[in-house]
């Protein structure tokens, strides 16, 4: 495609304001001889499906800037990510030509609430202000950025001297829908019943990529000319879709990524029957709700003793909020357990993994694993020499040795079974993340509803 100002329908004074720095780029020379520092780094921000990448390429073609992208492509380590940024910068610091290094999408990286920053967002960012820092002002290289939140990334990023001009892409004004509609509807051999105009004040709110799809929609569900009746339906669902997209809350996020984490896990350990929902209290697989749920039954957690009657019922009539039964006829063995316990993690990596940041919601996650490695541990399944039981605790102490050991041997299993549940997510990102975007929307899916999705993945690998 041709990235040229012509290539963007509407947004006149965005394009003015364009036309401006490609003129301070493309006249580089003279403004550096007369004393002047040129911008570091540029950033395009908005809301999604406005443009923000398009004006980033028209620049760089209306400059005659070669693009070298940072291509993060299936990256998910720190060091991948960090390797790809310098790259990116190093080939444009080797090209002879006046080049750009285009980081798209910036904020996927690094994550907007500053207390959740993980330590991998915190090195990815270490690594690209050091190569900001190292583009020479009066040089042939430049950074353009885009992202959602311009205010919501790090200050030491934003602050002059790094990304020193700011454009804002937002929704289209009425008269930007006008050009944008006709600018798509022009493409097409259609006709519509309804005047560009008259479609535009219908439009109010819609992105340009909104636009887009509602010319498209109208195309595909005719015969040439495009009905009255039509544009308005196309229109409704698009705003109605809207809609579900603003009041998805990010409690609903939260809980779908943590439940579909844990479902994922649990899964790979057990075939039983299963339910997705946003439930804060299940891991959406009866065998491992059972198991858990004996286990904190068994364990007061809030004075740190056993209940009187310790034990796994053998046949105790328990049931889940649809009446079924969740009673288990058999013994749990040790494996159980740690396939518990990775279970349980699943959650927290799924949100580390998906979400860039863990929330307080798996706080009781790991108050279930406690409850878990103390049941192991009074079971005798470290070795009788570890057994370790509350009651004789608060009456007989063990020696400090045998609590070291425990200590070391829980924090051992916790890692172990935290690695064994990250590789399981990794290698089913895709699925994870479909998943919990449906779940969002459904709040609650059954075997039917999951299976066939399962299914279009070829399983869980």
């Amino acid at each position: 495609m041709n990235w040229d100002l012509d290539s963007i329908a509407g947004y006149d004074e965005e394009k003015n304001e364009l036309k401006l720095l490609c003129d301070v780029l493309n006249h580089r020379k003279e403004h550096l001889q007369r004393g002047a520092k040129l911008p570091k780094g540029i950033i395009f921000y908005g809301e999604t499906g406005n443009g923000k990448t398009l004006f980033a390429k028209v620049l760089a073609k209306e400059c005659g800037l070669k693009v070298f992208e940072i291509d993060l492509g299936a990256t998910e380590s720190e060091s991948q990510v960090c390797k790809a940024i310098k790259q990116a910068f190093n080939k444009a610091k080797k090209c002879r030509d006046a080049s750009m290094v285009l980081f798209d999408e910036m904020d996927k990286v690094l994550p907007n609430e500053l207390t959740y920053v993980t330590d991998r967002a915190t090195s990815v960012l270490a690594q690209l202000l050091t190569l900001i820092d190292g583009i020479n002002s009066g040089g042939n290289v430049i950074f353009v950025a885009t992202c959602n939140d311009y205010f919501d990334l790090p200050e030491t990023l934003t602050r002059a001297g790094r990304l020193d001009k700011k454009f804002f892409i937002g929704k289209p004004t009425y008269a930007s829908r006008v050009q944008i509609l006709q600018f798509y509807i022009d493409k097409t051999n259609s006709s519509f019943e309804l005047s560009v105009a008259k479609i535009a004040k219908l439009c109010s709110g819609f992105s340009s990529a909104e636009l887009e799809t509602l010319v498209n929609e109208c195309i595909l569900h005719s015969r040439g000319n495009v009905s009255e009746r039509l544009i308005l339906q196309k229109i409704s669902e698009i705003k109605n879709d809207d809609i579900v997209r603003e009041n998805r809350s990010n409690e609903n996020i939260v809980w779908a990524t943590r439940n579909v984490g844990c479902f994922a896990v649990a899964r790979k350990f057990n075939n039983g029957p299963y339910v997705l929902s946003l439930d804060d209290s299940t891991v959406c697989n009866r065998y491992f709700d059972s198991l858990i749920s004996d286990c904190d039954d068994d364990y007061d957690d809030s004075d740190g003793e056993w209940d009187d009657d310790y034990g796994f019922a053998e046949d105790d009539d328990c049931r889940d909020s649809d009446g079924e039964s969740t009673s288990q006829s058999e013994y749990y063995s040790m494996q159980d357990f740690i396939d518990a316990i990775t279970v349980l993690l699943g959650g927290y990596c799924a949100q580390k993994m998906l979400l860039g940041k863990t929330f307080d919601n798996i706080a009781d996650d790991f108050e279930s694993v406690n409850a878990l490695l103390f049941c192991m541990a009074d079971n005798g399944m470290f070795g009788s020499d570890l057994h370790y039981n509350l009651d004789r605790a608060r009456t007989m102490p063990y020696s400090d040795g045998r609590i070291d050991k425990l200590n070391e041997l829980f924090d051992k299993t916790i890692a172990d079974c935290m690695c064994r549940a990250e590789e399981i997510l990794k290698q089913n990102r895709e699925l994870v993340s479909q998943l919990a975007s449906v779940l969002v929307n459904k709040q609650r899916m059954e075997e039917s509803d999951c299976e066939p999705i399962l299914q279009s993945f070829g399983g869980l690998k």
